[in-house]
C-alpha cells in the first residue's frame, strides 16, 4: 500500500494538502503478523484569513484495520494535530510553485 499525496493551492488562495492510501500490496508486502491501516482520506485545508492569521480545517478516516485500544487511537488523534506546525515550509514552497509570473510582479 502507498500514501498518496496531493498539495493543491487553489485560484481562490486556499491550499489543500491532501492524503490517501493506494493499494500496491506488490510494491510492499504486509509482513506477517503485521496489521496495515488505511487512510481512506485525511488532510488539511488552509486557507488565509489575514497577514498572520490562518484558519486550519483537519479531516481524518483511517480504518486501522484491526481492534486498537482507544487509548492509543485517541492519543495518534491529538499527535496528528500539532503535524500541522510541519506543513509551514511546505505550503512556502507550494505556494512559490504554483504563483503564475503575474503573481510574481
Amino acid at each position: 500500500m502507498l500514501l498518496i499525496v496531493c498539495p493543491r493551492l487553489m485560484p481562490n488562495g486556499v491550499y489543500y494538502y491532501i492524503m490517501y492510501s493506494y493499494e500496491k500490496d506488490e510494491v510492499l508486502p504486509v509482513p506477517s503478523g503485521i496489521v496495515r491501516s488505511r487512510v481512506q482520506i485525511a488532510g488539511w485545508r488552509l486557507e488565509k484569513l489575514g497577514e498572520k492569521k490562518t484558519k486550519v480545517t483537519n479531516l481524518a478516516e483511517v480504518d486501522f484495520g484491526g481492534n486498537i485500544p482507544s487509548v492509543i487511537v485517541n492519543q495518534g488523534m491529538k499527535d496528528s494535530a500539532y503535524i500541522i506546525s510541519k506543513l509551514r515550509p511546505v505550503v512556502a514552497k507550494a505556494t512559490a510553485e504554483y504563483q503564475t509570473d503575474e503573481d510574481k510582479q
